[in-house]
C-alpha cells in the first residue's frame, strides 16, 4: 500500500493553487510553478516543475519519483462545479483522476482513483492543507481494490526553485543528498560554484559532497565524481540516516566508481565501506538497494556473507526487484541454476520499470550461457542491445548498473 501511494502523491500539491469562493466564476489563486519536492512520512521522494497554461485556468505538471517512474499532469478548474480537477498518465499505464469538490483558501478535499505503475487501483480522500505560499501538508486516506487494506498516510511538500537555496538546504543538513534542476551547461557550472564555496565552509558535510559528485557523473567526469563520492561514504560512515536519497546518494556512489574503470579496487572499497553502513538495517528498501549495488562489480569475498544477508531481506516480501537481488547474488556465487529460475520468474513480471525488465534479461542470458544454453543467452543479449537504445534511464545509477551488467555479459560470449 505505502508505495503504491508514492506515486500518486506526487500530483496532489498543484491542486493548492486552485480554492475558489462563493460563486465567482474564476479561480481566485493564481497557479504555481516552479519547482517542488514532495516528502512523505515512510520516505518516498518525489518532485514536480509546473507551468501555468498559456490559455485558460489551469497548469500542467512533469513529475518524477525516486523509482524512475514519471507523469504528466493536466489539471484545471471547473468553473460550473466549482471544482479543481486533475488528470494524470505515466509509466506502464498508471493514471490518476482527482476531484476536489470542496475548494477553499486554505484547504482541498476529494475523491481520487489511482492506477499504480505496477498496475493495481487505489481509491480514497485525499485532503491537503496550506502552510504557506511554500509549503503545505496532506492526508491520504486510500482503500486497495485487490486486498480491500485501507492506509493513511502524510505528506509535506516545499518548493525548491533555485539552485542557491536548493545548496543552502544541503549545507543545513535537510533530507536532500543531490541538486535537482540542473539542465544546461550553465546551470551546471553555476551549481558547480556554488558547491566549491560550500565545501570550502563546510569540509566535514557528506551531502555536498555527495551532491557535487552526482553532478560530476551526471557530466561524465567519472574521476572527479569517484572521488568525492569516496568522501562522502568517509563523512556519512557514522550517521544513522536510511532516509530515501540518503541510499539513492549511496547507489549513485557506486555507479561512479563504476564509472571511473581502471580496475575495480576503488568500487570494492567503496562498497566495503557502505556494507558497514548498511549491514545491520531492518528495513527491506534499504537492503534491497544497498545489495543491490554491491553485486554489479567485483566482490571483496569477506563481504559476501553481508551481502547475502542483505539479499535475504531483501527478498523477503516478494516482488521483482527483491526477487532480482536474489538471483544476481546467487549468480555471483555461481548458482546459475538458481539465478536462472529467480530471472526467468522476474521476466514473467508484468509491469516492471525499464530498467528492471532489462537488468533481468541480462540476468537470465548470463545464467542460461552458463548452464549450456548459448543459443538464449544470445538471442535475449541481442534483444536487450537493441531495446537499450530505446531505453531513457531517469537515474545515474540505473544506466550504470545497467551498461556494467550489459558488458559483463558481452565478455562472456568472448571467452
Amino acid at each position: 500500500m505505502v508505495r503504491a501511494y508514492s506515486a500518486v502523491a506526487i500530483w496532489i500539491i498543484t491542486g493548492l493553487v486552485a480554492p475558489a469562493f462563493g460563486d465567482a466564476p474564476n479561480c481566485p489563486w493564481q497557479w504555481l510553478s516552479g519547482t517542488w519536492q514532495i516528502e512523505e512520512d515512510y520516505g518516498f521522494k518525489s518532485r514536480v516543475i509546473w507551468k501555468p497554461l498559456a490559455v485558460g485556468q489551469g497548469a500542467t505538471g512533469i513529475w518524477e519519483d525516486d523509482e524512475g517512474n514519471k507523469f504528466t499532469e493536466l489539471l484545471g478548474w471547473d468553473a460550473n462545479k466549482k471544482q479543481v480537477v486533475s488528470t494524470g498518465f505515466g509509466t506502464n499505464s498508471a493514471y490518476w483522476i482527482v476531484k476536489f469538490t470542496k475548494v477553499t483558501d486554505r484547504e482541498l478535499a476529494g475523491t481520487m482513483t489511482y492506477r499504480t505503475p505496477q498496475g493495481i487501483t487505489y481509491e480514497g480522500e485525499y485532503v491537503l492543507r496550506k502552510l504557506g505560499s511554500n509549503a503545505c501538508e496532506s492526508l491520504y486516506k486510500a482503500r486497495n481494490s485487490e486486498t480491500d487494506e485501507v492506509g493513511e498516510f502524510k505528506g509535506r511538500y516545499r518548493k525548491t526553485d533555485s539552485l542557491q537555496q536548493q545548496v543552502l538546504d544541503l549545507v543545513s543538513n535537510r533530507k536532500h543528498y543531490a541538486l535537482y534542476k540542473v539542465q544546461s551547461v550553465t546551470q551546471a557550472q553555476e551549481a558547480e560554484g556554488l558547491l566549491d564555496r560550500a565545501i570550502k565552509s563546510h569540509t566535514t558535510n557528506a551531502r555536498l559532497f555527495a551532491a557535487r559528485g552526482k553532478l560530476f557523473a551526471d557530466r561524465n567526469q567519472a574521476e572527479e565524481a569517484a572521488r568525492d563520492f569516496h568522501t562522502f561514504a568517509r563523512l556519512d560512515a557514522n550517521s544513522t540516516s536510511e532516509s530515501n536519497e540518503c541510499t539513492i546518494a549511496w547507489m549513485d556512489g557506486a555507479a561512479a566508481q563504476l564509472m571511473k574503470g581502471q580496475g575495480q579496487k576503488d568500487y570494492r572499497v567503496y562498497i566495503h565501506q557502505m556494507l558497514l553502513r548498511f549491514e545491520s538495517t531492518r528495513n527491506v528498501n534499504v537492503a534491497e538497494r544497498i545489495s543491490k549495488a554491491a553485486l554489479f562489480g567485483a566482490l571483496d569475498p569477506q563481504d559476501l556473507p553481508k551481502v547475502v544477508r542483505l539479499a535475504d531481506l531483501a527478498s523477503s516480501r516478494g516482488g521483482a526487484t527483491g526477487l532480482f537481488v536474489k538471483g544476481l547474488t546467487a549468480y555471483r556465487m555461481e548458482r546459475f541454476e538458481t539465478a536462472e529460475v529467480c530471472a526467468k520468474q522476474i521476466v514473467a513480471t508484468e509491469n516492471k520499470l525499464p530498467f528492471l525488465n532489462l537488468q533481468s534479461q541480462l540476468l537470465l542470458a548470463m545464467a542460461h550461457y552458463h548452464t549450456g544454453n548459448e543459443m538464449q543467452y544470445r538471442k535475449i543479449l541481442n534483444e536487450v542491445k537493441s531495446a537499450m537504445n530505446d531505453t531513457k534511464f531517469f537515474w545515474l545509477h540505473n544506466r550504470v548498473f545497467t551498461t556494467t551488467l550489459l558488458k559483463q555479459a558481452e565478455r562472456l560470449g568472448k571467452e
